[in-house]
């Protein structure tokens, strides 16, 4: 039982609810596009089939996620925080075969209903995971191009995916309409790669954090959120602009009290923001998350004794 839960949350599911809020900004985006807009505050309606696709995307991106723990053991042994590869002494083979289960189960679905847009979607997200982490591409450590691959997995794949299930027309509306998530996500990438800098400098990443530094890297951060704040209120999306101008005054108070609470809160308290945006569309998401966010505790508290994850800075958590 123990190694099917270390299997289980080795594919960090706490990550995967990010993905589902992209999946339900993309879907509401999508649904307006073409021409049915959904209510916010709504009452849910993505449906039990427009779930079971996001879940089987979802399984493409936890086996990035395990991909990227076996990639970066050595980085993440220097990291704050509790990864557990790097130090909840999990073997490999028992992360290898999440990875190949989970990896393998879009398609596995696509060919028993023959339906294959989502396993394109899923092919999208393997194809960015192994170039992100893997050498000798490994777009994590090559400044700018970190967060701008992290972003296109969410505000582009992810998104897409939402906007596909939605029976959006495939037009040059989606690029505008994915533009503000495309930045946002930008911003807040930037921010959780700074409490990583010196593991991943110690690991030979170059990651924007580390080639700019930790304050310049924030300014970009900061800049970029508010660019996807005002596209957001451009395009007249209040999802958008709602989960840019929730982070921006974090970014911006981080400017002045450099403090590793106020740089953490920027990506922790912003995304918990976004996600509240995102519930307001889909319930079931606030629901699914919460139960995942439990789980989760109850899981590293009962197998490692650390309290993970947490909205309070990682070095106390």
């Amino acid at each position: 039982m123990r190694t099917i839960l270390d299997a289980v949350f080795v594919s960090r599911p706490v990550l995967w609810v990010p993905v589902w809020g992209f999946c339900v900004f993309g879907y509401a985006r999508g649904m307006a596009a073409a021409g049915t807009p959904v209510r916010v505050p709504g009452v849910g309606s993505l449906g039990w089939e427009g779930w079971v696709l996001v879940m089987l995307f979802s399984c493409a991106v936890g086996c990035v996620y395990v991909v990227n723990q076996l990639a970066d053991v050595k980085a993440d042994r220097g990291n704050p925080g509790f990864a557990l590869l790097a130090h909840g002494g999990i073997a490999r083979r028992v992360a290898w075969a999440a990875a190949l289960a989970l990896g393998a189960a879009p398609f596995a679905a696509a060919a028993l209903t023959r339906s294959w847009p989502p396993a394109a979607f899923a092919a999208g997200a393997l194809l960015l995971g192994a170039v992100y982490s893997l050498r000798p591409v490994r777009l994590s450590g090559r400044p700018f191009a970190d967060f701008l691959a992290n972003a296109a997995g969410y505000g582009v794949l992810a998104f897409g995916m939402g906007w596909w299930v939605a029976g959006a027309p495939r037009s040059a509306e989606f690029a505008r309409a994915a533009a503000p998530y495309f930045l946002l996500m930008c911003g807040g990438s930037i921010s959780s790669t700074i409490p990583d800098m010196e593991g991943d400098r110690g690991d030979g990443k170059r990651t924007t954090a580390v080639a700019l530094g930790a304050l310049p890297a924030h300014v970009l951060a900061t800049v970029l959120v508010a660019a996807g704040a005002i596209a957001g209120a451009v395009g007249g999306d209040r999802l958008a602009l709602f989960c840019g101008a929730a982070a921006l005054p974090l970014y911006l108070v981080h400017l002045s009290v450099r403090r590793t609470a106020t740089m953490e809160a920027c990506y922790k308290v912003g995304g918990a923001a976004a996600m509240l945006a995102a519930a307001a569309v889909e319930p079931v998401l606030a629901v699914a998350g919460l139960l995942t966010y439990l789980a989760t505790r109850w899981y590293f508290r009962a197998r490692f004794g650390v309290s993970y994850p947490s909205l309070v800075p990682i070095g106390h958590a």
